[in-house]
């Protein structure tokens, strides 16, 4: 039902677009019916295609450890309905009930594997960083398995914002335990 109304609500304001010379939300429009199609039954169905287990996506091993996973994932989650069920069950039954998407993440991207990401896309630095709301697997997918639980877009967007942080504070403490430790090692060299 939510997808229906998001679906008329775009429709409605690609209208406004049209009368400009422009249409942006059109593929979106384009994505929200075929994931309609898919929940409704409406497309055929995949010949030789096994039953769309929960806890697995075919060809990806959680947490995801490198940035080319990620954008694999991506790029397959857009492509392929199929692999985009399997992954929106995957977040469903991975995430314990009782923790947020902050405590959550973790388990499903490596601290490594978010580096060249964040919420926006821009960076203090003035690097450019991969924006998060952009991509399927972070926003659509995550809206679609937590919207049961009353994950909204603001609640979203403030939970990967806040776990952004928290995953490079925790790779800045993993860097300086280990020249702690290394500089332990060799005092302690040092001092035989």
């Amino acid at each position: 039902m939510k997808l229906q109304k998001r679906i008329y609500y775009l429709k409605k304001v690609s209208g406004e677009f049209v009368q400009h010379g422009e249409n942006p939300v059109s593929s979106q429009i384009e994505y929200l019916q075929r994931d309609l199609d898919v929940l409704t039954g409406t497309l055929p169905k995949m010949e030789n295609a096994p039953a769309c287990k929960p806890t697995s996506v075919p060809g990806f091993e959680f947490p995801l450890t490198e940035q080319e996973d990620i954008e694999r994932l991506e790029a397959e989650v857009r492509n392929d309905p199929y692999v985009r069920c399997r992954y929106v069950n995957y977040l469903i039954n991975k995430k314990p009930a009782p923790i947020n998407l902050i405590q959550f993440l973790p388990m499903v991207f490596s601290d490594e594997a978010l580096i060249a990401y964040n919420y926006h896309g821009s960076h203090a630095s003035g690097k450019s960083k991969h924006s998060m709301k952009a991509y399927t697997i972070f926003s659509e997918c995550f809206l679609e398995a937590f919207e049961g639980e009353g994950l909204d877009m603001d609640t979203l967007t403030k939970q990967l914002v806040m776990d952004i942080k928290q995953s490079r504070n925790r790779m800045r403490q993993r860097t300086f335990r280990a020249k702690k430790t290394l500089q332990r090692i060799s005092s302690d060299k040092g001092s035989e």
